[in-house]
């Protein structure tokens, strides 16, 4: 699991050695509450067979 809030493109890069690396799990990225959506859509998109995101609720 990987929280994450504001995340720029290091994100991208760290979830390409992971999956560089061969981890075998699935990943889980957590959205604490980011108001670009940019990079996890992009995840989503990059990654979808391999990665999660679940957006944390605003309060």
């Amino acid at each position: 699991m990987i929280p994450a809030l504001e995340p720029d493109q290091r994100l991208i890069a760290l979830l390409q050695d992971i999956l560089a690396a061969h981890f075998a799990g699935p990943i889980l990225v957590v959205d604490d509450g980011t108001a670009d959506q940019t990079i996890f859509n992009r995840i989503q998109t990059e990654f979808s067979q391999r990665v999660v995101v679940r957006h944390h609720p605003i309060t």
